[in-house]
Parts: C-alpha cells; structure tokens; sequence
C-alpha cells in the first residue's frame, strides 16, 4: 500500500518545482521580432521584450479613447470647427472609423462615416451654426478602432451667441451748412436681439444718445387695445390663452381658473396642478418685456431672457401644484421651456406683463457747436457687445455773426461771414458789404439804394452768392 506521506511529499516537491519556474520566468530577449498574436497585431522589433500573457490591450479589445475636445466659434450663421483628439492603446488606422452627431439643424443627424489615417487622430468637422441666439445645440462624436470597438464621448453642448451688430440709419444732422448752433444728433437702431447703447463722436468728443420709453401693462393675453399705467397701449393679439391639464388630468382640472390680476387664479386639488398657457402677440416698437406674477404675498417682476422675447410669438406657461406648493414659470425659447421663477409655498398666482415700447430714435441735442465743419460718426452696440460699423456723416456750421444797423445805412463788415435767412426791405438805404469772406442771404433783400461790394484785396475777396432762392432785389 502507497504511504500517504510519501504522495504528501511528493506533491510538495511538484508545487515548490511549479512556484520556482513561474516566478523565474522572464521573456526572451531577440535582436528582432516578429510574430502575430492576434488578428492586425504586429509587435514591435526590438532589442529586447518583457511582456506579461495578458493581451487584451494587445488584441485591441478596448476602445478608442479621446481628449481635447473643443470649437472655435459660437457666433450663430458663422461656419464653426469643432474636433476633437482620439487615440488608441493599438490602432486606429486604417480601418477605424469616427462620426460627427448634432441637433445643430433642430434634429440629431449623424454624418457620414470618416476613416483615421492616423493613430492618435485629430477628428475634425465644419458646421455652419443654427442663427437663433441664445439656442444650446447639442453634438457628439462616435468611433471605433481597427478592431472595431466602438466608443461614444457623452452630449457635448454649445449655446450659440449673437454676432449681428444693430442696424443704424442717420436722422439727423444731414450732409449740409447749418447757420444755428443747436444740433440735433439722432439715429434710428434695430437689433436681432436688442440694442444697448447708441453715441455720437465729433471732433473727438463722445456723446450718449438716448430714447424716450413708455411702459404699457397688459393683463390678458385676449384682452386688445388694453389701457396700460401709461395709457393706451394699442395692441392687436393673435395668441391663444388656455389652461392645460397636468398629469393624469383631461380638460380643465377643478377648482382652477384664472381670474384677474387682484382676483387670483386658482390651481389646486387631490392629487395635481395645472398648467397655465398664454402666448403674447408683440406690441409695435416693443424693445422688451417684464413677466410680472402675483401670489397670495408677493409681486415678482421678472426679466425675460432675450432668447424667448426674440421669438415672433411670446410665449408663456406657469404651474401651480397643490401637493408641493410650488409656483414655476417658463418661457419658451424656439427649442424648450426656459424656467423664469420658481417659488415655493405659494399656490396661488396671476400673471400679466409689461412691455417696454421705445418708438423714439436715439437722440443728443448740442445746444452749443461751435463754427466748423464736422464729421459726426455715429456707434450702437447690441446687449451681446456686438458694435455696428461706423456711420457717419459730414456737416458745416456758419451761424449769423453779423453786425448790422437795424434801420438806415447798412455797412456790413464781410469778416462777419453774416447768413441772414429773413427777408430785409431796406427802405431805400444803401447796402456797403466790405472786408473778406462771406455774405450769405436765403430770403430776399430788397429797396435797395446803393451796392457796394469791395474785398481787402484781389486775393481777399468778399463773396456774395444767391443761396437758396435769396438774393439782393
């Protein structure tokens, strides 16, 4: 019978032979080598290789991975780069393959499949962005490697900026000869979004232009030709006015209705809320809008981001929940609801708004330029910094210096420059204009006796052209 210490001992010895072979083992050492471990793997020649048994890495069994990734613009309208880097702890080339994704156009498109050249790879795509400022575009990339695993980066987002300058037409001054010394500066401005600030520079000097605005309240979105707190706001609506259903809830859920601004509208029962929709038609010359709810404490006056005011109909909805107490409202923004306020506790709430109604221009009145000519350049920037291209205009000012008897002999002094624009009878008396420069009448000097007029000298003249319909009779 085999002894049972003997088969202990031997396969003691076995297992120490084993431990002592695995823990010597150490990979060859070759001037050169080349061997396939897996299907498109070549190692590398080398002058020597230790390597462990695990060839995950090797065989291209993880994906491709990625960094870097950016683009170069946000300006909406404007062709835009975006990349990104990728890499591979195998090969990427040239089988592998990457795909640019967006919600750029409104929908999620995927283009058309690319294959890396390379291995790391700048991934690199050119898209003209969406125009709507203020909208948040989503995009994503997709690759695989030579082995075809495949990796996906998580929903990138960009949110798209306005690059449009406001539009700036020159009221006044006009490109003419002024003989007063109050000037009116003005320009009328638009904007895709809004415009900011508007100023004049003449002769290096800047001057702000500003616009009168009036504020009209409007309470319903089906009430027309409201009165407003400044008066009567004329305005023509087309947007509709509903309260939706929340949940599980058809029609409209009881115990909810919208009363006016001091009444209350009511949202609450067992077991929801209600949604409150109303669409706003733009007021002519409206620059802007206050969203204004009321609950059983407070007033909340709340800015509307441009994005939503931008859209052609203005569009509301705020919710009441009778279980959470919570007061929510939204804008909409040409893709998704924008939250505006959100107040706890409060069930009860109203709305109305406040649009801002700017028909004036911008306008400086410069009581006091002096004799000259000028060059007035005229600026506007839009609430996104974006600054028109100069506009500008050239004028001259001659203002009436004349110093001139009033009755009797007239001896003019034509250093003066005189620019008389009311008609003269003279009765009779003569008329001497003498020295140089200039003698400007645009009404009728007439009853005349006699003329003279004499410059310094055959080079400083005095000149007495008919302007404007006037002239001596």
């Amino acid at each position: 019978m085999l002894n049972k210490n003997y088969i202990f001992i031997a396969l003691a010895f076995f297992l120490v032979v084993a431990l002592s072979f695995v823990s010597s083992y150490t990979a060859p050492t070759l001037d050169s080598v080349n061997f396939t471990l897996c299907s498109g793997y070549i190692a590398p020649t080398l002058d020597s290789i230790n390597f462990s048994l695990g060839l995950d890495d090797a065989c291209g069994s993880s994906p491709p991975t990625y960094s870097d990734n950016q683009a170069n613009n946000t300006i909406g309208g404007k062709f835009t780069l975006f990349s990104i880097l990728w890499n591979d702890s195998v090969s990427l080339n040239n089988t592998g393959q990457y795909i640019f994704s967006t919600n750029n156009t409104g929908t999620w498109v995927n283009d058309s499949a690319i294959n890396f050249t390379t291995t790391p790879s700048w991934a690199n795509v050119t898209k003209t962005l969406n125009s709507t400022t203020g909208l948040v575009i989503g995009y994503r990339w997709y690759a695989t490697n030579n082995e075809q695993n495949a990796k996906s980066t998580e929903i990138f987002t960009l949110t798209i900026t306005d690059g449009n300058p406001p539009s700036v037409l020159i009221n006044s001054p006009i490109n003419q000869e002024y003989d007063v010394s109050e000037i009116l500066f003005s320009v009328n401005a638009t904007d895709d979004v809004a415009v900011d600030s508007c100023w004049a520079n003449i002769g290096g000097d800047n001057f702000t232009l500003e616009r009168d605005e009036t504020f009209c309240y409007q309470e319903s979105a089906t009430v027309s030709n409201q009165t407003g707190i400044d008066g009567d706001c004329n305005l023509v609506y087309t947007g509709a006015y509903d309260v939706g259903d929340f949940d599980s809830w058809t029609g409209h859920p009881p115990n909810t209705y919208d009363g006016d601004f001091d009444t209350y509208a009511k949202a609450y029962f067992f077991g929801g809320g209600a949604n409150f929709y109303i669409n706003y038609t733009k007021p002519l010359n409206s620059v802007g809008v206050n969203f204004i709810q009321k609950n059983g404490i407070s007033t909340f006056n709340n800015n509307i981001p441009s994005i939503c005011f931008s859209q052609e109909i203005l569009q509301f909805y705020w919710y009441a929940d009778a279980v959470e107490d919570v007061g929510r409202s939204y804008c909409w923004n040409s893709s998704a609801w924008l939250i505006i306020d959100e107040t706890a506790n409060h069930r009860v709430y109203e709305e109305a708004v406040n649009w801002t109604i700017s028909p004036a221009p911008y306008i400086y009145i410069n009581s006091s330029v002096p004799d000259g000519e000028y060059t007035a350049n005229f600026f506007c920037n839009d609430t996104a910094g974006n600054l028109n291209n100069t506009e500008s205009v050239d004028f001259s000012i001659l203002t009436n210096t004349c110093t001139y008897p009033g009755s009797g002999d007239w001896e003019v002094n034509c250093n003066d420059n005189c620019s008389i624009t009311s008609p003269v009878d003279l009765g009779g008396n003569d008329l001497s204009i003498l020295g140089h420069g200039t003698f400007i009448t645009t009404a009728n000097i007439s009853n005349i006796g006699q003329t003279l007029i004499a410059g310094d000298s055959s080079s400083l003249q005095c000149e007495v052209p008919c302007s404007d319909g006037g002239c001596f009779e």
